[in-house]
């Protein structure tokens, strides 16, 4: 297990939790394509908040995932949901947070959820491929 970083962007995300999740709820109710479920609103929000703090408290260095990769999260996430909720609510949530952090965190911090967000995209784009196959 790679060793836990914490850095602003990480304690930001956590300690604004709840709020993030709120946030996103109401933006994902609001969307038109795809048509938000009551579970993906539920249950998947929460989710994908909690796979995107998990990714960056992991060092980028060890966390990038070899393409053949697919992580435990990624694979619960679309055997559970669309491929366009996830990257939807990875999206929405990655969009509420910017928002809320508007002059909170740095441009280093932006810089690193961008890239945890490529990340997440990634893996879930991997393992819809591995479990649908």
């Amino acid at each position: 297990m790679p060793e836990t970083v914490h850095h602003p962007l990480d304690v930001f995300v956590t300690s604004n939790r709840e709020r993030i999740i709120a946030l996103s709820r109401t933006r994902t109710r609001e969307r038109a394509v795809p048509f938000p479920t009551d579970i993906e609103v539920e249950e998947g929000v929460p989710l994908f908040v909690e796979h995107l703090i998990e990714t960056l408290r992991v060092p980028l260095v060890a966390h990038r995932p070899q393409p053949e990769q697919v992580t435990v999260g990624a694979k619960e996430l679309v055997e559970r949901f669309t491929i366009s909720q996830v990257v939807c609510g990875y999206v929405c949530i990655c969009q509420v947070i910017a928002h809320l952090a508007d002059e909170a965190i740095g441009p280093k911090e932006s810089l690193l959820l961008d890239v945890c967000l490529d990340d997440l995209i990634s893996e879930a784009i991997t393992a819809h491929g591995s479990v649908r196959v």
